[in-house]
């Protein structure tokens, strides 16, 4: 079976996938609009025209930039001869994919390519339904966003479910002890995750826990505003924000966590990063909107609060703080929730067997 993706290959998530389909023994290869390295698979980077000298990497030519590249693309699936087409996210790469008129065409939504794209405007609402019906299958990470898709699409037949599991390295790890507890989110430093009404509960709570500290890991366009925030309510010494590390350092991050916390503001299709802290035996707070109640499981897993609400979200994390048992108790049953249901390898072989069905 030979698999060409269409996909970001400095995703992440984009070499998660192509690295567990090759090692299955499928042989690879990824079209892509932005440069990287994947072990062992080919990447090869579309070029696109150089326009008033703009760099290629800016938000504005993102959404622009594919458009082009047909050509080429057409070029190397007569090189590569695959048997499926996979393209990764909605409204770029899966649009690429839609006009190359590939007879195996299988696309992948992730999130805001069908949650936010098409309601933005009419354009991107054409290009989203223009890709679903020129698809042979439409793989959603969660029901959520399973129901989402289907207002979309006149054909709910061709929908499939496969979530986005865990590895074992979260699955793993032991707890460092700290000497503080330790509260903490993994989540990109941008508005719609809501990292400013974290911050501002947890002021509410800081002065009568002074052994309680907020951790923050990642960077993004909101940074600027999080650290003034963060001296403005002179928190700055229970508050920490550390620049984003290496997928594969994760777990070592979660492990120095007591609380996640995911506080969102905006649907999340599926909610992965809470999923990781689940999985690494960490009770969750997390917004209860979008894909989110399907991963946390409310009072047994973590606790579930109202989006944009700083006093709930306050709330929520003086009761985690306050029992060590209750902390425990989530953080085991979260554990035990992500192995029975969301097993990473598992869900590479139910992504395979959709590839077989395909072909038969």
């Amino acid at each position: 079976m030979k698999i060409c993706f269409l996909a970001d290959a400095q995703s992440v998530h984009t070499q998660r996938w192509v690295r567990s389909i090759f090692d299955r023994g499928i042989d690879v290869l990824v079209i892509s609009f932005r440069d990287a390295q994947i072990d062992n698979i080919p990447v090869y980077t579309l070029k696109t025209p150089k326009i008033f000298n703009i760099n290629p990497s800016t938000p504005l030519w993102l959404r622009f930039h594919y458009f082009f590249g047909i050509s080429q693309a057409k070029k190397l699936l007569d090189e590569f001869q695959p048997d499926i087409l996979h393209a990764f996210w909605a409204t770029s790469y899966g649009f690429l994919g839609a006009r190359l008129k590939f007879h195996n065409f299988v696309v992948s939504v992730w999130g805001q390519d069908i949650t936010k794209s098409p309601r933005k405007s009419l354009i991107m609402k054409l290009i989203v339904k223009y890709v679903l019906d020129k698809a042979v299958y439409i793989f959603c990470t969660s029901k959520y966003l399973v129901d989402q898709t289907k207002i979309y699409t006149k054909n709910d037949s061709k929908i499939r479910h496969i979530p986005f599991g865990i590895e074992g390295d979260f699955l793993i790890k032991e707890k460092i002890s700290n000497k503080v507890l330790t509260i903490g989110t993994t989540k990109s430093l941008e508005r719609y995750y809501g990292i400013d009404n974290l911050i501002k509960a947890f002021s509410n709570i800081a002065k009568d826990c002074p052994n309680v500290k907020l951790k923050l890991v990642g960077d993004g366009t909101y940074k600027n505003k999080l650290v003034q925030l963060i001296k403005d309510l002179k928190i700055k010494d229970q508050c920490v924000i550390i620049p984003a590390v290496d997928y594969l350092e994760i777990p070592k991050i979660l492990s120095t966590f007591d609380i996640y916390v995911l506080p969102s503001i905006a649907p999340e299709s599926f909610g992965v990063a809470a999923l990781e802290a689940s999985a690494s035996g960490l009770p969750v707070i997390a917004s209860n909107i979008g894909g989110i109640p399907e991963i946390i499981i409310d009072k047994v897993t973590g606790i579930l609060v109202a989006p944009n609400s700083v006093e709930k979200l306050a709330g929520a994390l003086l009761e985690l703080i306050k029992s060590r048992d209750l902390r425990q108790k989530y953080g085991n049953a979260g554990r035990t929730f992500v192995k029975e249901n969301y097993q990473w390898n598992i869900n590479v072989q139910m992504q395979i067997r959709e590839y077989k069905k395909l072909l038969d």
